[in-house]
């Protein structure tokens, strides 16, 4: 089995809904959308997948007072369920979400599990 060099830009946030709408023109799947806290700052992974080919949008903002970021779920309704997840766990805020549950996605014991306020 050959592995393959996957595609991982770091992008600006103020890119991220141009690329991913250039993705969806490209005919682009979307694989997922996930998020890991680093330090001081929320790192957000969204992956493509095109002709068995893996392309990687990474977005960091800060875990503290993050940012909104804009949605892509226009392009891509599924990503309206990965975008609730990170709402709830990490505190997201998701500007034109196609399917907000305004962090009532999960029952969860904390408000966000993955991001406490401190």
């Amino acid at each position: 089995m050959a592995w393959e060099n996957q595609d991982l830009q770091n992008i600006e946030l103020s890119e991220l809904k141009a690329k991913v709408q250039a993705m969806h023109a490209a005919k682009a799947r979307l694989v997922q959308i996930g998020a890991t806290k680093v330090d001081e700052q929320i790192e957000i992974n969204y992956s493509f997948d095109q002709d068995m080919h893996f392309t990687n949008f990474r977005v960091t903002v800060a875990a503290s007072n993050p940012p909104e970021i804009a949605s892509v779920s226009s392009f891509y309704l599924a990503a309206a369920l990965y975008e609730n997840e990170l709402q709830d766990l990490y505190g997201l805020k998701f500007s034109g979400l196609v399917l907000n549950y305004e962090g009532k996605f999960y029952k969860k014991a904390a408000a966000t599990p993955f991001n406490p306020v401190k």
